[in-house]
């Protein structure tokens, strides 16, 4: 029972430094501050998204 405890502890040790790793930075945002670049390709891509749904709604056929 000993060894299988330790052992869960270890691979939890072992899943928080690899989330640690595999985390993007730019999600740390109260850490690092906004990226500019970020935050302006993620405006962008909603502003197309957003034209896209609007014309394709306006296009519809309804019958």
């Amino acid at each position: 029972m000993k060894h299988m405890v330790q052992a869960l502890a270890a691979a939890g040790e072992l899943d928080c430094d690899l989330q640690r790793e595999l985390t993007y930075a730019g999600l740390r945002a109260a850490e690092n501050g906004f990226q500019v670049t970020d935050t302006g390709v993620l405006a962008a891509a909603a502003a197309v998204l957003i034209a896209v749904g609007t014309w394709r709604f306006r296009e519809r056929d309804l019958g």
